[in-house]
């Protein structure tokens, strides 16, 4: 099947654990769509837009960042009340990629080269992390950043002469 994404910007979909639902952000809603049939199964209204979204590893929860504020919905009961969240640090109008790090943390990439680690239960940026200059960057549609075991594992470019390789980097959150 396919499926047109309405939005501007066209923040990347991302895939429940266990593949269960594929989660469209778009500029005015978030359709929840049966991964195996593309029916849908939830829509959440985004009424500043979608720029990013993470489901936790359980895949109760989904977390949408807008322009200024992270909305946690519960994707196990559609009617009940999001959580919300003052998020200027860290929201944008553009396309932004999140991970969930923990029941308490998302790890986003909202503005530029950087990763900010926005915390629930103090509403605030808790860490950063600028990568080097080497990093490979998110942008060239390559699984080159991901959270694995509590540390933000990613990879760099390696050059020393006219050798070229690669290399990974791994930072424990929040380090």
């Amino acid at each position: 099947y396919k499926l047109p994404q309405e939005s501007f910007f066209a923040p990347v979909p991302v895939l429940s654990g266990g593949r269960k639902y594929l989660i469209l952000p778009e500029d005015k809603q978030v359709r929840v769509i049966e991964a195996a049939t593309g029916a849908l199964a939830l829509t959440f209204p985004a009424e500043n837009g979608a720029s990013g979204v993470a489901v936790s590893e359980d895949g109760q929860r989904l977390a949408v960042l807008s322009r200024n504020e992270l909305i946690v919905w519960s994707l196990s009961d559609g009617t009940a009340e999001p959580q919300k969240y003052q998020a200027e640090a860290i929201g944008t109008p553009f396309a932004a990629t999140m991970d969930w790090v923990d029941s308490d943390h998302i790890l986003t990439n909202s503005h530029g080269f950087a990763k900010s680690l926005y915390s629930f239960k103090h509403k605030i940026i808790v860490w950063n992390y600028n990568f080097d200059f080497e990093a490979v960057r998110e942008e060239e549609d390559r699984r080159v950043r991901s959270i694995v075991d509590g540390h933000l594992v990613y990879a760099a470019s390696v050059r020393e002469g006219r050798a070229r390789g690669l290399a990974v980097g791994a930072v424990k959150l929040p380090g």
